[in-house]
């Protein structure tokens, strides 16, 4: 809602009560100033497969944003940090994995545009699940020719695990010893 969207009637703002009402929070709708609009970091949530409703804005009050988007802010930077710390095992792997609990589901990334990219959210996917872990994973790139321009989408596979880290480490060790 833009400020020639909005009545004409005297508005002040929701927050701090000013008369420069300038916009409406997309949540619950009441005026706020330039001043007071609260928007989430640039990119947040892009890892998420799906992007609920309510966070898809860029225009908050302090009362929605305080009460609906910085929550889920702190959980994604949560589960972001969980899934840059998890343990990634390629499908090609010939090594023993200490594995607790595998998830009989098979998660599918599409249209990446990195390898990278591609293995991050597979890794956060798993880590919203509560796992620690992606293994028997396969990547694999396609290349796009749009006439001089050549860019590649990549694409991936695996499955969300829970391995025991403490035994991966000691494995690790032992194949220091031994090399």
């Amino acid at each position: 809602m833009s400020s020639t969207d909005l009545p004409s009637t005297e508005q002040k703002c929701e927050t701090c009560r000013s008369d420069d009402v300038t916009d409406a929070c997309k949540l619950c709708e009441n005026p706020i100033c330039d001043d007071c609009i609260l928007a989430p970091p640039l990119h947040t949530f892009s890892l998420l497969e799906t992007i609920p409703e309510p966070l898809s804005h860029v225009v908050y009050c302090r009362f929605c944003y305080d009460e609906k988007v910085e929550p889920e802010v702190v959980r994604y930077a949560e589960n972001l940090e969980k899934a840059n710390e998890s343990f990634i095992f390629f499908k090609t792997q010939r090594k023993e994995i200490p594995l607790i609990k595998k998830s009989k589901e098979i998660m599918r990334v599409v249209d990446c545009d990195d390898r990278d990219e591609t293995i991050l959210r597979m890794a956060f996917i798993a880590a919203e699940k509560g796992f620690n872990a992606v293994i028997d994973v396969e990547v694999q790139h396609q290349k796009i020719r749009n006439h001089q321009h050549h860019t590649h989408r990549w694409s991936g596979t695996g499955s969300p695990a829970m391995i025991d880290e403490n035994k991966l480490d000691r494995q690790h060790k032992l194949d220091q010893i031994y090399r």
